[in-house]
């Protein structure tokens, strides 16, 4: 199958884009940024610094919450902050965030979800982050099998993400 792999991780990334026997595409590239409740505080700025976040409750959806994920680190290095909820639970999350209970740390803020969608969310770039790049990869034999329909595919995915 296809799968989308963001470069948080840079030195799995780093192997599978080396590796032959896969076909990737470079799909977005953003920086990192924060989700807020719409009448958050923070919301009255457009970029925030990470150090502006760390009075709030953090909160993480689907995520290892383990100072050694990735993505914790892709953002906050080596000072990462208590995480006070990680659910997959969507309703959860977004009631949360909607009640200024928490804010999220985000990977790539265009990709289209329902807290980026929600009404009552807003998306605030962090100051100084360095960019991310989200790669669609399958193996190289499912991508030659299926390449007509796979190209349309991450086509008109990247179209999606752009509107």
């Amino acid at each position: 199958g296809l799968y989308f792999l963001p470069d948080y991780d840079k030195e799995q990334v780093k192997k599978i884009l080396e590796n032959p026997n896969y076909f990737y595409a470079k799909i977005q590239e953003d920086s990192f940024g924060i989700l807020v409740g719409k009448t958050h505080p923070l919301n009255a700025h457009k970029t925030i610094s990470l150090s502006s976040i760390k009075k709030y409750k953090i909160g993480l959806y689907g995520i290892n919450n383990s100072p050694e994920s990735p993505f914790l680190q892709a953002i906050f290095k080596n000072d990462v902050p208590q995480i006070d909820l990680c659910t997959d639970n969507m309703d959860l999350l977004i009631e949360a965030i909607k009640n200024n209970k928490i804010v999220v740390p985000t990977g790539l803020s265009n990709l289209k979800s329902q807290l980026l969608d929600h009404p009552d969310i807003a998306f605030l770039h962090l100051k100084n982050s360095k960019k991310s790049t989200l790669f669609s990869i399958c193996k190289k034999s499912y991508y030659i099998e299926n390449a007509s329909t796979l190209n349309t595919f991450i086509e008109e995915f990247i179209t999606y993400l752009g509107k």
